[in-house]
C-alpha cells in the first residue's frame, strides 16, 4: 500500500481495528480498511468509495470460506455451531456442502439467523459482489515490423453478478479455508483464458490500426470478453479503455511468473480437494468393511471381535496418513496463493506488500513444520498404543483378564467408551454402569459429592506410558465422606479391581428404612448413621481401577431378599452380574427419581 492518500495527499496509517492485517479475529475482511490494513487518518477510518483513490491497492477477497469447529459431546457425538458474520453490503453468505458426485450444494441461511448448528463438513462461504477495478495488461500480444513487442491494457470493471453460478462454476474450486480467492486471482484466471483469443484476433491487424480506438472500440472488447469468459458463469465485465503500448521484457517475465503462480495455486487447490475426497473414501471403505464383519454369519463372536480390533488399528494408521497428505496439500495451496501475492506485489513495485507476504510465507512454513512434527509424534504414539490396545482387546475376549482389559480401555489411558466396546460385541456391564452414572452426575452438576482425603493425583503407569490419575495405595483407608442435594434412600456400591460388585449400604448394620440421607448433611462411611463398622476398612487391592458409587433415590433400590444374605459379621453383600444389571435397568426406567455420585481411582502398590 502507498504511504499517501491520493484524495487529500495525507499519510496513511495502519488500521487500528485489525492492527494492519486487513482481517478480523474471525478471519473475515476488516470493513474499516476494506481488507488493506491501511486507512487515512483524515477520513476517520472509513474506506472511501471510488476506484484508485489511493496510489496502490492490496488484494481483496472475492470468495472466503470458513469451516465450523467440531466439538465432541457425550457418547462420542460430534456437533458444530458457528456464528454467522453480520450482514454486509455487497456480500452474500452461503452454506456449501460437497455432494457425492463432487458437485456443490449451496443454501442461503434464513434472514436474521446469527448462529447455526451445522454439519462439520459444511463450509460457510462469503461472496463479495461489489465492483472491482479491471486493469489487465496483456504483454507482447503483437510484434510490429521492427520486432518491437506491443502490449494492450484492458481497463474497466468487473464484478460477481450471480454469486451462486460463480461459486459453482469456479469460486469453490479455487478457494480453501486456508486461503481466500482474491480479485488478483480472478483477474489472473481471466487473463489466462482470454490471452489466446486476443492474440488470434490481432494477429493479422497492423499495430497502427489497433492503436486507433475506432478500429477496436471498447464495446468490441466488452462483447468479446463476455463470449470468451462464458465458462466463468455469474461474472460481469465491462471495458472502458484499451490503450496499447510497447511491452518490456521484464514485465513479460513477471506476467509469465504470475500465470505460473496462478496455475500452481489452482493445481494445489485441486490436490487439496483430492486429498479431502480420499479421506472421505477412506472413511466410507472403513464403515463398509466394519459392517461386513459385523454381519458375517460365518464368523464366531471371538473371531469377529479380533477382526474388528485389527480393522480399527489399521484404520487409525490410514487416517493419520490421510491427515498428513491433507496437511501437505493445504500447505501447497497456501504457499501457491502467497507466492502469487508476492509476484503481484513485485509487479506493482509494492515493497511493503511483498515483505508482508514473504513474512506470512515464513510463518506458514514454520506452522506447517510444527504440524508435521505433531502428526509424526501422534503416529508414533498410536503405533505404541495400537500394540497395547490389540493385546488388551485379545484379553477382553478372554474370561480370565476381561475385566482388567475393559477397565484400561475405558480409562483415560485409552479413552474408549463402553458404548464403543459394546458396538464391537464386547460385554462390559460394570464399565457401562459406571459410565452412565458418571455422565448423569456430570450433567446434573454433581448432585452427590464424594470426598476422600487419602486419594492423591499422581503419575501412574498401567502400561508402558505414564499418566496422571487419582490413585490410592493398597493398605490405605477406604473411608470417605459424601453429601447430597436431595433427601432419599442411600445405596452405596464398591466396584472393585477384580470386577466384583459389593453392596455396603444398606447392609446388616443399617437396614433399608434406616439407610436414608438428608439434603445438605455430610455422612461418613464407615459412620454410626449409615455404616457403623468398627473393624478394618482398608484397600486390599489388587492393582487396577476401582469405583465408589453413592445413589440417593426417592424409593429403596435394594430388595429385602438380597439384604437377607448379610449378617453382622459379614455385613456387605456381593451382587451377582444379573443383580447389577437389574439395578441398572430399574434406574434407567425413571432417571428423575434418583441422583448419583461416582469416585473413580487407580489402586497402586
Amino acid at each position: 500500500m502507498s504511504e499517501y492518500c491520493e484524495k487529500d495527499h495525507t499519510a496513511l496509517i495502519k488500521c487500528e481495528e485489525c492492527y494492519g492485517t486487513g482481517r478480523k479475529s474471525n478471519g473475515f475482511r476488516c470493513i474499516h480498511c476494506a481488507g488493506t490494513g491501511w486507512r487515512c487518518h483524515i477520513h476517520g477510518g472509513h474506506w472511501k468509495k471510488g476506484d484508485n483513490w489511493t496510489e496502490g491497492q492490496m488484494s481483496r477477497p472475492i470468495v472466503e470460506t470458513m469451516k465450523p469447529q467440531a466439538r465432541k459431546g457425550l457418547l462420542g457425538i460430534f456437533s458444530s455451531t458457528m456464528e454467522l458474520p453480520k450482514p454486509q453490503v455487497d456480500v452474500e453468505c452461503f452454506l456449501a456442502r460437497r455432494q457425492g458426485d463432487g458437485s456443490w450444494d449451496l443454501d442461503k441461511p434464513e434472514t436474521g439467523t446469527s448462529r447455526l448448528k451445522i454439519d462439520p463438513e459444511t463450509l460457510i462461504v462469503l461472496a463479495h459482489t461489489d465492483k472491482q477495478v479491471l486493469n489487465l495488461r496483456l504483454t507482447a500480444v503483437k510484434t510490429d515490423a521492427r520486432g518491437h513487442a506491443w502490449d494492450v491494457t484492458l481497463q474497466g470493471w468487473w464484478r460477481v453478478s450471480n454469486a451462486q453460478e460463480f461459486l459453482k462454476s469456479y469460486g469453490l474450486r479455487a478457494v480453501s479455508p486456508a486461503s481466500a480467492l482474491t480479485n488478483d486471482m480472478v483477474e489472473t484466471r481471466i487473463l489466462s483464458t482470454i490471452r489466446q483469443h486476443v492474440c488470434a484476433e490481432v494477429r493479422n491487424r497492423p499495430v497502427e490500426e489497433q492503436q486507433n480506438r475506432d478500429a477496436l472500440p471498447v464495446m468490441w472488447w466488452t462483447e468479446n470478453l463476455r463470449l470468451w469468459l462464458k465458462e466463468l458463469e455469474g461474472l460481469e465485465i465491462e471495458v472502458v479503455n484499451a490503450p496499447w503500448e510497447s511491452a518490456d521484457k521484464n514485465q513479460a517475465e513477471m506476467e509469465a511468473q504470475r500465470l505460473a503462480d496462478m496455475q500452481a495455486a489452482e493445481k494445489a487447490s485441486r490436490q487439496q480437494e483430492e486429498a479431502k475426497l480420499a479421506r472421505m473414501r477412506l472413511e466410507a471403505a472403513h464403515n463398509a468393511e466394519k459392517s461386513r464383519i459385523e454381519n458375517d454369519s460365518l464368523l464366531d463372536q471371538k473371531r469377529q471381535e479380533e477382526e474388528l480390533a485389527v480393522l480399527e488399528t489399521q484404520h487409525h494408521k490410514k487416517i493419520l496418513e490421510a491427515e498428513e497428505e491433507l496437511a501437505n496439500a493445504r500447505r501447497a495451496s497456501e504457499r501457491a496463493a502467497l507466492e502469487h501475492q508476492i509476484t503481484m506485489a513485485r509487479l506493482r513495485n509494492n515493497h511493503q506488500a511483498e515483505d508482508t507476504a514473504v513474512a506470512r510465507q515464513e510463518e506458514a512454513d514454520k506452522h506447517h513444520q510444527e504440524m508435521m512434527a505433531m502428526l509424526a509424534k501422534t503416529q508414533e504414539l498410536f503405533n505404541k498404543r495400537d500394540e497395547q490396545r490389540e493385546q488388551l482387546l485379545k484379553q477382553l475376549a478372554s474370561q480370565n483378564s476381561a475385566h482388567q482389559a475393559a477397565e484400561r480401555l475405558t480409562s483415560p489411558e485409552f479413552g474408549m467408551s463402553p458404548q464403543t466396546l459394546g458396538l464391537f460385541g464386547f460385554k462390559v456391564p460394570v464399565q457401562l454402569f459406571v459410565d452412565e452414572l458418571a455422565h448423569k452426575a456430570q450433567a446434573e452438576g454433581k448432585p452427590v459429592t464424594i470426598a476422600k482425603q487419602e486419594i492423591q493425583t499422581r503419575d501412574i503407569k498401567p502400561g508402558n506410558a505414564a499418566m496422571k490419575a487419582k490413585s490410592l495405595k493398597i493398605g490405605q483407608s477406604l473411608a470417605f465422606t459424601f453429601t447430597s442435594r436431595r433427601n432419599g434412600y442411600v445405596t452405596m456400591l464398591n466396584l472393585g479391581t477384580t470386577g466384583l460388585t459389593w453392596l455396603h449400604i444398606p447392609s446388616a448394620l443399617c437396614d433399608i428404612e434406616a439407610a436414608q440421607a438428608q439434603a445438605g448433611r455430610y455422612y461418613n462411611v464407615p459412620g454410626r448413621e449409615l455404616f457403623p463398622w468398627e473393624y478394618d476398612y482398608y484397600e486390599d487391592g489388587p492393582k487396577g481401577w476401582e469405583h465408589i458409587v453413592v445413589i440417593v433415590s426417592d424409593k429403596p433400590l435394594i430388595d429385602k431378599t438380597i439384604l437377607s444374605r448379610a449378617n453382622p459379621e459379614m455385613p456387605i453383600i456381593q451382587l451377582s452380574p444379573q443383580e447389577v444389571e437389574q439395578l441398572r435397568q430399574s434406574l434407567a426406567a425413571d432417571e428423575k427419581l434418583w441422583s448419583a455420585g461416582v469416585l473413580s481411582f487407580y489402586v497402586v502398590d
